[in-house]
């Protein structure tokens, strides 16, 4: 019977760990980024999609970036009455068709950005 047997050293298991830190931080950026762009094209979309009389709730849709997270809101105080309804006035989606039509493009981006980080290492 043949007997195998593999073995580490302190030097190989530091350089693994050095590794899966820099694939860890390079994801996180490269995910960063990927984020900040979506919340750019949902911002845009949502103006586009924004119904328009005076133009203050349109003006009013920004984003915000905290890390890998990001929201696309309007601070008009109005701005849930227009987007879900009323009692007397059908809902207008416009942030929430903005998110879905940029769904897929997203969920590509962020894949191609871990594989290029992967294919980096």
């Amino acid at each position: 019977m043949t007997n195998v047997s593999v073995g580490f050293t302190d030097q190989s298991i530091n350089a693994l760990l050095k590794n899966i830190k820099w694939y860890e931080a390079e994801v996180e950026k490269r995910a960063t980024r990927v984020v900040a762009r979506f919340a750019l094209k949902i911002e845009r979309d949502a103006k586009r999609n924004a119904p328009v009389d005076t133009g203050r709730l349109r003006a009013e849709i920004h984003h915000i970036l905290q890390g890998l997270a990001a929201a696309v809101i309007s601070s008009v105080d109005y701005s849930v009455a227009v987007h879900e309804g009323t009692s007397r006035m059908a809902g207008r989606p416009y942030l929430l068709n903005a998110f879905e039509s940029n769904r897929k493009a997203f969920h590509d981006d962020l894949i191609v950005a871990i594989n290029g980080a992967a294919k980096d290492l």
